[in-house]
């Protein structure tokens, strides 16, 4: 719409011409993430298309142009510009162009452009100076307009709905290309509002989703010291065949195979935690780094039928994960990794199987989104993406159903 009317000249504008222009720069601005879907970079920005099938840059170009003549044309219409306003304010909240009809709406004195409604407008008095006021207090409760009103405020020259920092937002991009927070949602056209903004985490809350939020956490860099997870594991002692006692011996029947056909697993420190029981074992993989270890895997290995799965130790919003990353055969677990599929041979067996999975790759520490809900029923409750529970759980429940584990609950 707003290309259509781009080149109305000013003197034949009307209440038509403005409203949908108007509507449609702020409809755009608060449901479209701009210049994110581009055509490649080579090409010339003029004529790149966006989802929008149309050149950004021309409607950038198209809405500069005009928001002087359109704030001008709002003053000189006073009468229509209620009408206009209340018409921008249907289009970006779904709602009814014709509710508060009664609602005069015009222009701050201290904002040229910006248009509230006449009864949320503060009064010459609100932005003198209180006695003993400092600049940045009366800076602050100048600019964010006076408590208790709705906020309700259209700028013409930033083409916003809203703008008394109610904070009204898209989901940032760390959000929609997250395959965990498109699992758990199911869809990615939501808006939010911030939360928290701390050092290491960010937390906002979805509107129209009651009880959702999504916050992003930054890679975990406190290194295995300061993972008591990872510690644990530096205390045990080193994997030695030739130390095992006679009933343990079976471990080393079933993992020396693998062992053989995974090269890349020998470059693990292997540890095995007390004395080996009879019928599984789990052992913590450490790859040695020049001042400490770099990377975490934990091996179970089975008795009977001889299994080794190898799983990788992620870490995501601070809690730890066991995620399957290679079975000795597939038949037996859980998941069926995709990815590396070959024969392996048991020699104690004489048996083959089909192992598959990428045993050794090293998992490099990555930000974490966690998507919350809560509810006054179970509480609040955490998002575990279905990654997180390959080897743990049947693969066919993993793809029927979403999993949330409960706050009060220990990892």
């Amino acid at each position: 719409m707003a290309l259509l009317f781009k080149n109305v000249p000013a003197e034949q504008l009307g209440v038509g011409d403005v409203s949908s222009f108007l509507s449609a720069q702020v409809f755009l601005n608060l449901n479209h993430r701009w210049l994110e879907d581009q055509t490649p970079s080579g090409e010339d920005a003029k004529t790149a298309a966006s989802r929008l099938g149309v050149g950004e840059v021309e409607l950038f170009d198209a809405f500069e142009a005009r928001r002087s003549r359109l704030a001008a044309w709002l003053r000189e219409h006073n009468k229509d510009s209620s009408l206009i306003l209340r018409r921008v304010e249907a289009a970006v909240t779904s709602g009814d162009s014709q509710e508060d009809f009664g609602d005069e709406w015009g222009e701050l004195k201290t904002q040229p452009g910006d248009f509230a409604r006449q009864k949320e407008m503060p009064s010459a008095s609100w932005y003198a100076a209180q006695p003993g006021e400092a600049f940045r207090p009366w800076m602050l409760r100048t600019t964010q307009g006076m408590p208790g009103t709705g906020a309700r405020q259209v700028s013409v020259n930033l083409g916003q709905y809203g703008a008394k920092r109610d904070g009204l937002e898209l989901l940032p991009t760390w959000a929609v290309s997250s395959g965990d927070f498109l699992e758990a949602v199911g869809r990615i056209d939501a808006h939010c509002v911030e939360r928290e903004a701390a050092a290491k985490r960010v937390w906002k809350d979805l509107v129209g989703r009651a009880g959702y939020s999504v916050q992003r956490w930054l890679p975990d860099d406190r290194g295995f010291e300061g993972d008591s997870h990872a510690k644990a594991w530096l205390k045990c002692k080193i994997y030695r065949p030739q130390e095992l006692r006679p009933e343990e011996t079976w471990l080393q029947h079933v993992l020396s195979p693998v062992l053989a056909v995974v090269p890349k697993l020998s470059s693990y420190e292997l540890r095995l935690s007390g004395r080996v029981p009879e019928t599984e074992a789990w052992l913590g993989a450490l790859l040695p780094g020049p001042a400490e270890p770099t990377c975490l895997k934990e091996i179970r290995v089975q008795r009977s039928p001889p299994l080794v799965e190898v799983y990788n130790i992620i870490e995501n919003g601070r809690i730890f994960y066991r995620s399957l990353c290679f079975s000795s055969d597939i038949s037996s677990s859980f998941h069926a990794p995709t990815t590396a599929q070959f024969l392996l041979q048991n020699s104690q067996s004489a048996g083959w199987s089909v192992a598959a999975g990428e045993a050794a790759a090293v998992m490099e520490p990555s930000h974490s989104i966690i998507v919350l809900r809560s509810s006054e029923t179970v509480g609040r409750q955490s998002h575990v993406p279905r990654r997180f529970l390959r080897g743990l759980l049947p693969d066919a429940l993993l793809l029927r159903y979403r999993f949330w584990r409960n706050d009060h609950v220990k990892a």
